[in-house]
Parts: C-alpha cells; structure tokens; sequence
C-alpha cells in the first residue's frame, strides 16, 4: 500500500509541476510552490516538456535580448538618441566635464 501511494505521489507532483512549467513559472518559483520539487526534478520535467509539446523556456537569456524586445514594442533606451558628453579632462587631479 505504501508503495502504491509512493508512485500516485509522485505521479501528482509531476504533473503539478508540469502544470506549473506550461504556465512560465520559473524553477525557483516551482520550488518555492512545491517544496518536495528538487531543482533537478524540476529541469528534467522542463527538458521532457521542451521535446514532446514545445514548451518555451521562460528563463532570460541575456539584456541585450530583452532590449530588442521592448524596442519592437516602439519603447526607447535612454539615452540611445542623446549625443554623447564630451571626453573628460583632467584638472588638478579631478575628473570635470570640459
């Protein structure tokens, strides 16, 4: 009996955490809702749901991404118009703007 409550457990806590990755939850927010989800558990349910249904990596891959994505959007990065500051010079040991 033990062991058949064991497998139906588990079975439940792969499919919560399935569930939870389809909806973009991150690792440490699947742990955080699941605590009996080790971080490798978690990885190997992403990677299984990655081949068979597709499901995106919701992780950030770098800023540079992240910029061209909001650019798309019509948003702008400060500063990216501005004309740059002249270069600095040095006087009596401190840096000003000439």
């Amino acid at each position: 009996m033990s062991e058949a409550l064991d497998r139906l457990r588990k079975a439940m806590l792969t499919e919560q955490v399935r569930v939870a990755l389809r909806n973009g939850l991150t690792i440490a927010e699947v742990q955080a809702k699941y605590p009996t989800a080790t971080k490798r558990f978690v990885e190997e349910q992403r990677a299984f749901l990655r081949q068979t249904e597709g499901v995106p990596d919701p992780r950030r891959v770098s800023v540079a991404d992240e910029v061209v994505a909001l650019s798309d959007q019509g948003l702008k990065v400060r500063g990216r118009d501005r004309p740059k500051p002249p270069p600095p010079s040095t006087q009596a040991g401190f840096w000003t703007w000439t």
